[in-house]
């Protein structure tokens, strides 16, 4: 859904396609991390599968927030906070 609204948005359209790439990897994992308890030959990878997870988790919000400091409403919100603009 984020990545959806920010492709939306003009400046935010590669951020946006980011963000769809990264959450279906994301889910992709989350899934087969969950066929472990179904099968148990997955289970010998299952913390490997959690751990990558968490750190495609990481990642996006790093861009996120990267992405977030270098919008167009972020500049403007510091400018009025330096009262210099």
């Amino acid at each position: 859904m984020i990545g959806v609204g920010l492709i939306r948005l003009a400046p935010q359209r590669a951020a946006g396609r980011v963000t769809l790439a990264i959450g279906a990897v994301w889910l992709v994992l989350t899934a087969l991390t969950g066929l472990s308890y179904l099968i148990g030959d997955v289970d010998s990878i299952k913390g490997l599968l959690q751990r990558a997870s968490q750190v495609v988790w990481g990642v996006w919000l790093i861009l996120l927030g990267i992405c977030a400091a270098r919008s167009p409403a972020s500049n403007a919100i510091a400018c009025r906070a330096e009262e210099g603009c």
